[in-house]
């Protein structure tokens, strides 16, 4: 195969793939799902308040049409933010399944998004990292960006190289499955 350098054997060298597959789709369930939760939480909170505030306005301001408009776009970015985690949550729960009944179909949602956010994960962090230079913020400051970029990413490549190694797994199993004879069995009789 063509990719078979990027196939882990063992999760954190002690681990099986499947199971590391396992802790990476339990992980990445739980904090979606919080994650979640806490948006949806901080905007209704967030949109409440400001709901309170215009309602206590004293008087009409002149640009108060853009005020609206302004409350309305932020409406939507938090609703299409919301729907977009909703889909992450799903997608991860697809992951979860297809780990526990080793269904490469189910996998494959999750490895295509994440290898997706991955490849744009890096390149917002040579962004980053170039506009840390450019700007000429402190050398501490860069410093830590740059070790938090570099955390983040290697987190995120390993996740989705394990996840990939067990889908090669699963797929080569399938593969030595549907080419080997079926097994005869014999039933034995007792006269």
């Amino acid at each position: 195969m063509a990719c078979e350098f990027l196939k882990l054997k063992s999760f954190l060298l002690c681990f099986s793939i499947e199971t590391g597959a396992l802790i990476i789709a339990w992980l990445y369930v739980i904090f979606s799902s919080l994650e979640l939760v806490t948006v949806s939480i901080l905007y209704t909170t967030a949109l409440q308040y400001v709901e309170q505030q215009l309602a206590n306005q004293t008087g009409t301001y002149p640009d108060q049409q853009d005020v609206d408009m302004k409350v309305f776009i932020a409406k939507i970015i938090v609703d299409l933010l919301i729907a977009g985690l909703c889909f992450t949550v799903i997608i991860n729960i697809l992951l979860l399944l297809g780990v526990y009944k080793r269904n490469t179909c189910l996998l494959l949602p999750w490895i295509l998004l994440l290898g997706l956010s991955c490849g744009l994960s890096i390149v917002s962090g040579i962004a980053t990292i170039l506009m840390s230079i450019i700007h000429f913020i402190t050398i501490s400051s860069f410093l830590l960006t740059v070790s938090a970029i570099i955390l983040s990413n290697a987190y995120q490549v390993y996740t989705f190289l394990t996840v990939y190694s067990f889908y090669h797994e699963l797929r080569e199993e399938k593969i030595i499955n549907v080419f080997r004879p079926p097994s005869m069995e014999y039933t034995y009789y007792k006269c």
